[in-house]
């Protein structure tokens, strides 16, 4: 698969790179498993917290991108699981908030270097 479709897709650095691997697949055939017995260590608070407007203004440019490559089109509304339910206007209301979001913080993190 790997050969296939490549590695994680670079313009994404902190979020969404796991779903957007997965929905490349299976936008392509593959199938996905999961593995219940798996375990995942995750250090909790570092990537959460909110006061980190640096870390926060790549999960935003991540999860614009995202939106953008993929919440515009049919194949994630075949593919995800609330895809059936989205509308055009449900998709481009989220990607006007997160791009208001981004900007505004874009311009607080510019002021406080001032």
């Amino acid at each position: 698969m790997v050969k296939e479709i490549g590695l994680l897709d670079e313009n994404m650095q902190f979020i969404c790179s796991d779903a957007d691997y997965s929905f490349t697949a299976r936008s392509r055939g593959w199938k996905i498993l999961v593995s219940p017995n798996a375990i995942i260590e995750h250090s909790l608070g570092a990537s959460s917290s909110s006061q980190n407007e640096w870390l926060n203004q790549i999960k935003l440019a991540d999860q614009i991108y995202f939106a953008e490559k993929w919440l515009s089109g049919d194949v994630y509304k075949r593919l995800a699981y609330e895809g059936s339910k989205l509308t055009m206007l449900m998709i481009a209301d989220e990607l006007k908030k997160s791009r208001g979001n981004f900007y505004f913080r874009e311009k607080s993190v510019a002021m406080k270097k001032k």
